[in-house]
């Protein structure tokens, strides 16, 4: 049944001015806290791509500055609201500095599920758990600065063109060996892939988090690790701070072991475990993993 609502959402959605108009409605009329459904942001989206960026990774991750891109919507006290009432969505991004605050965060009322990201920003932004993981010498250092953008636009020309291509040459500039991409929805898989491709294209290697199959097929992240149980902010043991640094840890694994463009680690159920501590009785089970090539 959900897969044939996805059909007829997808047929719907491919005349675009009934396709904005209609996601409009829908983040009018759907619960502002839950947000849309899965199935439905899956349907949203149909940009595609040709092929792969790539861009070597020349440095291991223990010898590399990491930084974030989160597409979740996360602002700093005192910086402008992303534009919610657009039909259009917002194609802007915001810079947030390593050393904020948590209590200087906010996420805006997006159209992705806040009920669990609101009470831990780390959920869609883990940046605590990168800390972690430089003072246990996985990485050399954190950024100075990180990178937020809106789950959605319609205006992707806007978004490859001109603030995705913005934030590349910053981060290109402030020095950042490698880059995290991380949608905090289904709804934001798109912007956030299209994101990661113009970073990589700038020579930055990158990793993202995926949700769906079809936009991995469509999209062609260079490295991705797709979790098919859906959106991550919509799953409460992701509040857990193992289970975040488990997910990261093994999202920068993929620079040291991805070989070529288009790797896809695909995790089957459960979610990663850490080689930094030993899985005791309440963890979530380990993942079965395999590589999967969704190009062809």
């Amino acid at each position: 049944m959900k897969k044939l609502l996805i059909t007829l959402l997808k047929i719907l959605f491919a005349v675009k001015p009934l396709k904005i108009f209609v996601l409009f409605v829908l983040t009018k009329i759907t619960n502002r806290r839950s947000g849309l459904p899965d199935f439905v942001a899956e349907a949203v989206h149909g940009y595609k791509c040709e092929k792969a960026p790539w861009a070597r990774s020349f440095t291991k991750v223990s010898d590399s500055r990491i930084a974030f891109v989160s597409v979740s919507g996360i602002l700093m006290k005192g910086q402008p609201a992303f534009n919610e009432s657009a039909v259009t969505g917002d194609f802007s991004y915001r810079t947030i500095s390593a050393d904020s605050a948590p209590a200087k965060l906010s996420l805006s009322r997006t159209m992705m599920d806040k009920r669990f990201a609101s009470v831990d920003l780390n959920m869609v932004f883990p940046i605590k758990a990168l800390k972690y993981l430089k003072g246990a010498g996985v990485i050399r250092a954190v950024a100075e600065n990180h990178y937020s953008f809106y789950p959605y636009t319609a205006k992707t020309d806007r978004l490859i063109n001109g603030s995705a291509k913005e934030v590349a040459r910053k981060l290109r500039y402030e020095g950042a060996d490698k880059v995290v991409v991380i949608p905090g929805c289904v709804l934001a898989e798109e912007s956030a892939l299209l994101i990661q491709r113009a970073i990589e294209s700038e020579g930055i290697p990158t990793v993202s988090l995926s949700y769906t199959q079809s936009g991995v097929r469509r999209l062609k992240p260079p490295r991705t690790c797709l979790y098919e149980k859906g959106s991550v902010c919509r799953h409460k043991e992701y509040l857990n701070e193992k289970a975040q640094i488990h997910l990261l840890e093994f999202l920068l694994a993929q620079f040291d072991l991805a070989a070529k463009p288009g790797d896809v680690k695909k995790l089957v159920v459960g979610m990663p475990n850490s080689r930094l501590s030993k899985p005791d009785e309440t963890e979530p089970e380990s993942p079965k993993e395999f590589q999967k090539d969704l190009f062809k």
